[in-house]
């Protein structure tokens, strides 16, 4: 008896901590603002959530992404996929790239690495929702700064419609907001703040991150469709399928990489600092994996012997009540 209740303490004990282990694991998947997007936009319709990393030796130009959404409309035509709903997308996209610069305003500069984007940036980066949108701007001469780039040059944080100049281009601030906190984007940045600005200032400058949620009927469509439509060699970029990489069998699959070096980047492709974040997150979510493997594998184990024995009464019980008593009442007749 003593045996049996040590086993019972040691099976509860096991399943609790592969219970605390599944908790924090799905409480870290869903931290991730940015890889959980398809989630919050989809309200019914399957999306999947895309991001490719383009060199910048492709140049691929806001052009070349107005063409991309041509090519992606007639396909989607083509297959017969339209809006359920009247005013329903079946995509929406965004695009950027990142430039160092150096910005004054009339006493002071900051050293800054510049977000220039374009699309519906604000629905993949949160911590833009609720600013002014600064491709809206007819102008083309909008600008939101981080905290500490606006108290490097203005020493305040409130600070709509002053100027800040690069080189001999002048912006006007739009909006502040909070300087991201993750080791990650500190390391991205380092010395650097950041700002943010519209891609249409910078023509010449090559895309390197293009993000789209895509409506995603069937597994693969959307990947499939995107790859079609690209037109840039396939082995020179890097796509990422954002809203299915913290499938549990996604998670299984990186258990073995633990022990390997990091696959290398396409040559000349950088990934942005959300990026390097889910990434490191994968190894984590593969290492819990793992410990709640170990941690949950006796209790699995006793719980299958408790089955099997539980079947084995079943069937006992029903010979003996059940079957035996037909089978008696037949011989009798």
């Amino acid at each position: 008896m003593k045996i049996k209740k040590v086993d019972l303490i040691v099976t509860v004990c096991l399943a609790l901590l592969a219970l605390v282990v599944a908790v924090f694991m799905n409480g870290k998947i869903n931290s991730l603002e940015h890889e959980n997007i398809a989630k919050e936009f989809s309200k019914g319709t399957n999306f999947a959530q895309i991001t490719l990393f383009i060199p910048e030796s492709a140049e691929y130009t806001v052009d070349k992404v107005m063409y991309f959404r041509y090519n992606l409309e007639k396909k989607l035509t083509e297959k017969s996929i339209s809006p359920e709903n009247d005013g329903a997308r079946l995509y929406v996209d965004a695009f950027s790239c990142y430039k160092d610069m150096t910005l004054k305003s009339e006493k002071r500069q900051s050293n800054v690495k510049a977000m220039l984007v374009g699309g519906d940036y604000a629905i993949f980066h949160k911590q833009f929702r609720g600013l002014a949108n600064v491709t809206n701007d007819i102008n083309r001469d909008r600008i939101l700064i981080s905290e500490s780039t606006a108290w490097q040059l203005y020493g305040g944080y409130s600070l709509y419609d002053f100027s800040v100049y690069n080189g001999d281009k002048t912006y006007y601030i739009s909006g502040v907001f909070e300087d991201p906190e993750e080791k990650e984007s500190k390391e991205f940045y380092g010395d650097k703040s950041a700002v943010l600005i519209d891609i249409e200032t910078e023509k010449n400058q090559s895309i390197t991150c293009y993000e789209i949620l895509l409506v995603n009927p069937i597994k693969d469509f959307a990947t499939g469709i995107v790859k079609e439509c690209l037109e840039i060699p396939k082995d020179t970029y890097l796509m990422v399928e954002n809203s299915s990489r913290f499938s549990v069998s996604n998670i299984l699959r990186g258990i073995p990489e633990l022990i390997k070096t990091d696959k290398p980047l396409p040559n000349g492709v950088n990934i942005t600092c959300e990026e390097i974040i889910a990434r490191n997150t994968e190894k984590q979510l593969s290492l819990m994996m793992l410990i709640f493997m170990i941690f949950a594998v006796y209790p699995l184990l006793r719980v299958l012997i408790l089955v099997f024995k539980l079947i084995k009464l079943i069937k006992q019980l029903l010979n003996k009540y059940v079957f035996e008593k037909i089978r008696e009442k037949f011989s009798y007749s």
